[in-house]
């Protein structure tokens, strides 16, 4: 073999070991797509005289069910939070007073309890399935294997609405919002060692979840307005005062 061509398949050699370390990195390196904020907004239909109903509430910042398991991963926490703010307008918004957000009804002082009628609680009961068994694909083998994640996840669940006496914390009207069922095509954009749980907060992820969950939020916010007519909520006003009296005159 002459030199000439022994030089070459050597260059050839070399240029073949380094697309495969450029292929073997890449599944470790961060990609530059940018994680999608989520348009968690929702401006009430109409704005009431400020304390025209003469009802006080006491709001509880919405939470989400106790087995979730991405409450402070984004878009889940960004939903969260949004959600506490726009319940505030809300309240505003139909007329009632409001106190808080408190993280539960127990973190209420005394005072805030006497001079609230009525306290609204919000559990945000989200599911997450994996529809695709096997979601998780080798992207780079060595000693320890890199991992893609692709597949659909499917979105379902409601959002639980609950209205109670504030200072006894009986319940007296509960609602359902249900969360129609969304099947969402992800796949990650990053790799990963640990496949335990999903990596939502990769942007292959994330972003399609997110646009999924905006459409869950507009659905959730209008039909809590709806929910929240004062002409019925007056009436659970009249039901706490009996209860309050019933409770003092216990003590």
């Amino acid at each position: 073999m002459n030199l000439k061509i022994r030089k070459h398949l050597v260059s050839l050699l070399a240029f073949t070991i380094y697309i495969v370390f450029l292929v073997g990195s890449a599944a470790k390196m961060p990609v530059s797509t940018q994680l999608k904020v989520g348009n968690f907004d929702y401006t009430p239909p109409m704005v009431a005289g400020a304390k025209s109903t003469k009802i006080a509430f006491a709001l509880i910042s919405p939470s989400y069910a106790p087995n979730f398991q991405y409450t402070d991963v984004a878009p889940f926490s960004d939903f969260k939070k949004r959600m506490e703010a726009d319940f505030e307008e809300l309240i505003i918004a139909r007329g009632y007073s409001i106190r808080g957000p408190f993280v539960s009804r127990d973190s209420m002082v005394y005072s805030d309890k006497e001079q609230s009628d009525l306290t609204l609680a919000i559990e945000l009961d989200v599911n997450i399935n994996q529809t695709t068994p096997s979601p998780w694909l080798i992207v780079h083998r060595s000693r320890q294997p890199q991992f893609a994640y692709q597949g659909t996840i499917v979105l379902s669940g409601k959002v639980n609405l609950t209205i109670a006496e504030a200072t006894t914390g009986e319940k007296l009207w509960a609602k359902s919002i249900s969360l129609p069922q969304q099947s969402v095509t992800v796949a990650s954009e990053r790799s990963y060692a640990n496949i335990n749980v999903v990596p939502v907060s990769d942007p292959g992820i994330h972003n399609p979840l997110t646009v999924a969950m905006e459409q869950y939020y507009t659905t959730i916010m209008r039909t809590a307005w709806g929910h929240l007519e004062p002409i019925e909520i007056d009436n659970l006003k009249s039901q706490a005062k009996e209860i309050k009296k019933k409770a003092v005159y216990v003590k």
